[in-house]
């Protein structure tokens, strides 16, 4: 099996999952909030290089940069405020940037973005065969938080099917993933074989919350093909909910 299909685990079971804002900013979609910007490529101290230094030579396990679409069916509400179920927007994106290399560490930030103005921002370092989840951040309009796992979260065992872990600090994180099965899907006029991955992430401190999720992984391409996820986040007095399908539509060439 390919480890490269398993490199945006972390970004999806664990960067999905800690998110945090406000009610009003997690509704600022329109013209005048505060948007996301477009990630950067990640320096020497996001990708924990100091703590990750190896002598290992570091497997091909970094997507293709630029940016993936995926179409969306779900709802989010806050519950605290007015408790309604809205619609998700219908695409949503994946943004991968450049990798950047320090010694035999090779790193990069997927930034998952719900909306213009909600997104989550992952720095990963490669290591050997293995992938760690250095940094996380999240903005929710004007609301931003910064997470760094300490240790890294390991976030691709490369010589594992099922394997779990915990990072401490403000927001503390139990976090587990199992490989389930092969199966092949259709994106755009061909099959491609997934492997899905079944995960679950319970955190709290800064953030509360938890996230299940199903995801296929294509073993050709190293993306994302579909997921189903389940978050639950609490933030101050609002617990954000937010439930969706999601599969991939187009990506770069």
């Amino acid at each position: 099996m390919n480890k490269g299909i398993l490199v945006s685990l972390a970004a999806l079971a664990i960067a999905g999952a800690t998110g945090c804002g406000s009610s009003a900013a997690e509704n600022s979609d329109s013209a005048g909030a505060i948007q996301v910007k477009a990630p950067a490529p990640p320096g020497a101290t996001a990708c924990a290089a100091n703590a990750l230094r190896t002598s290992a030579s570091p497997d091909d396990l970094v997507p293709k940069p630029g940016t993936y679409e995926y179409a969306v069916k779900g709802s989010r509400k806050v519950v605290g405020s007015n408790g309604e179920a809205t619609p998700l927007p219908t695409s949503i994106q994946f943004i991968v940037t450049p990798e950047r290399k320090y010694g035999n560490v090779r790193c990069f930030n997927v930034q998952r973005r719900y909306t213009a103005a909600l997104a989550d921002t992952a720095t990963f370092s490669v290591r050997g065969g293995d992938v760690y989840l250095t940094r996380l951040d999240t903005q929710n309009g004007g609301e931003f938080i910064s997470v760094t796992p300490e240790p890294p979260v390991l976030s691709l065992n490369g010589a594992e099917q099922q394997w779990s872990g915990e990072f401490q600090g403000p927001t503390s994180a139990r976090y587990t993933a199992e490989i389930v099965g092969l199966k092949k899907l259709r994106v755009g006029g061909s099959s491609q074989q997934a492997v899905g991955i079944e995960s679950e992430t319970k955190f709290n401190g800064e953030l509360d919350g938890s996230e299940k999720s199903v995801r296929w992984l294509s073993s050709r391409d190293n993306v994302v093909l579909m997921e189903t996820v389940t978050q639950r986040r609490t933030f101050g007095v609002d617990r954000l909910e937010m439930s969706y399908t999601a599969r991939f539509k187009s990506g770069p060439g």
